[in-house]
């Protein structure tokens, strides 16, 4: 398999869920081998994707630069780069954080797949696959598993969710992570919260630019607005 990058310029624009502020994304084509590089407006440097270990954070996944400066909030975005197979692009960000939009993948994989993707023939795509299986638990029982997939190149998820809520409960999704799978059952899976923890996030500085817009709310009397699809708390965490 080769390498892939955008064919044109793509960007979106909206709020950041945690900070409540205008936030702005850009992706441009990169060349073979460069990876994914994220650059902060005014920053100086960038942060390679992989070459960092996200830092602990509440409810958003965080990169930092060296430097200082941060991204908060990639995973939709990540998650959207992967499963279409971009291995080189830059990602240009406004606000320090990544636009909620509908709070799902799915405006980004639309967006790339309609700035087109193209293979970049003369460099071949690289893989990285665990030697030994990887077995992850924590105190409240919350555990990972992960092995390499000798029968194929695919990505096999088995995920179980069980929330501390009479509505929800456990939820379960399995499925071999393919593209059109992932499309069609997964992307439009939106953030998700529970009303009561609403005052104690935005008192840590967290969930400013929630909305109903953004986020399936769940309150102690049901659900406040609809469900897209099955389980989507459970397909949202992958």
């Amino acid at each position: 398999m080769v390498q892939k990058t955008i064919k044109n310029v793509v960007s979106w624009q909206g709020i950041g869920v945690h900070s409540g502020c205008f936030a702005a994304v850009e992706l441009r084509s990169a060349v073979g081998n460069a990876g994914i590089k994220i650059f902060g407006q005014g920053q100086d440097g960038f942060i390679k994707v992989g070459s960092v270990v996200p830092e602990a954070a509440m409810h958003a996944t965080v990169i930092r630069h060296s430097t200082g400066w941060f991204v908060s909030t990639v995973e939709h975005l990540m998650a959207a780069l992967y499963v279409l197979q971009v291995d080189n692009v830059e990602v240009h960000i406004v606000g320090g954080e990544v636009p909620i939009l509908d709070g799902s993948a799915m405006p980004f994989i639309q967006g790339i797949i309609r700035a087109g993707i193209i293979d970049q023939p003369v460099y071949k795509r690289r893989f990285i696959a665990p030697k030994e299986p990887i077995h992850l638990q924590d105190e409240s029982g919350r555990s990972i598993y992960c092995a390499n997939n000798l029968a194929s190149n695919d990505l096999f998820v088995d995920y179980t969710a069980e929330f501390d809520h009479p509505l929800i409960g456990k939820w379960h999704y399995s499925a071999m992570f393919e593209q059109a799978d992932y499309v069609d059952n997964v992307a439009g899976a939106r953030t998700f919260g529970f009303a009561e923890q609403l005052p104690f996030l935005r008192k840590h500085g967290l969930a400013k630019g929630a909305s109903l817009g953004n986020s399936v709310v769940i309150a102690e009397s049901g659900i406040v607005n609809d469900l897209r699809i099955d389980d989507e708390c459970a397909r949202h965490k992958l």
